[in-house]
């Protein structure tokens, strides 16, 4: 009923009238009585239907290992493989950072805005725009804090930040960058 097979899948599957299969250990193959014998509730045309798949399936195989074998492979079915030895796209862009881009980086950078912050705002604006940016308060929860109106803190609020981006647009002119705010 069975027999090992070593040559390629498809070719034999294609051309042989029973089920070619592989094993652990080697091809197979299921004749049409075979089949029957070991499935007694089905017919040969559920023989028939399970051998098409079989012959699709190996069809497809063989396909691709064509593809592969004549150089037809996209980049994205390698690219994990040592066959592309390229740098990281990470490692690509960090060295194609120039100054510039540094600095816009910087500029935009939590760290320096907090910077100006402190530097620029009043200390009632300061301390608003922090118990809103970095503690994540709503300017209703501050302004009852502060016993004050909401459209108060807002104001405070939209004043500290114009006052911030106006320092940063000088700074971007000053070293001529045009395209951060």
């Amino acid at each position: 009923m069975s027999k090992n097979y070593t040559k390629e899948h498809y070719a034999i599957n294609k051309y042989r009238k029973g089920i070619v299969y592989r094993g652990v250990d080697g091809n197979y193959e299921i004749t049409v009585e075979g089949f029957l014998q070991e499935n007694p509730n089905m017919t040969e045309a559920d023989f028939d239907y399970w051998k098409s798949l079989s012959d699709e399936l190996y069809k497809e195989e063989d396909r691709k290992s064509n593809e592969i074998t004549r150089m037809n492979v996209s980049i994205g079915d390698i690219e994990e493989t040592q066959l592309v030895s390229v740098e990281s796209a990470e490692t690509e862009f960090v060295q194609s950072i120039s100054e510039e881009d540094i600095f816009k980086m910087e500029i935009m950078s939590a760290q320096f805005i907090l910077r100006i912050a402190r530097e620029e705002l009043s200390d009632i604006q300061l301390r608003r725009f922090l118990s809103h940016y970095i503690d994540g308060k709503k300017e209703e929860d501050i302004a009852k804090e502060e016993g004050v109106c909401q459209s108060t803190i807002s104001r405070s609020i939209s004043g500290a930040e114009n006052k911030i981006k106006k320092i940063i647009r000088k700074l971007c002119i000053k070293h001529g960058i045009f395209d951060v705010i």
